[in-house]
């Protein structure tokens, strides 16, 4: 929470928003594919998102500018492995694992 806090206080004066979980984040395979066929549905723990047009009623769709994953021994090697190459796919500008 401090680190969202801390985010939220840093860009506050910018045309962006930080969320926490839970929020999700759908990731298409290509632009045509339909929101209904979207297997790529991710919770990141923060998420940053400039401007609203990613954003809608269910969440974002599309690359956040910026993801942060707050890993325990538990989930480390799904962040540090898969989500990263995931996101790294998908074109996430800036992700983050704390």
């Amino acid at each position: 929470m401090a680190l969202s806090a801390t985010l939220y206080q840093a860009l506050r004066k910018h045309p962006c928003r930080v969320y926490t979980v839970p929020l999700d984040v759908r990731l298409a395979n290509n632009q045509d594919e339909k929101d209904a066929h979207i297997t790529n549905v991710v919770q990141p723990d923060i998420v940053v998102v400039y401007g609203p047009a990613k954003l809608d009623d269910r969440g974002v769709k599309g690359a956040p500018d910026l993801i942060i994953e707050v890993t325990s021994p538990s989930t480390a090697a799904n962040d540090y492995i898969r989500k990263r190459k995931l996101y790294e796919q998908h074109g996430v500008k800036e992700y983050w694992v704390v």
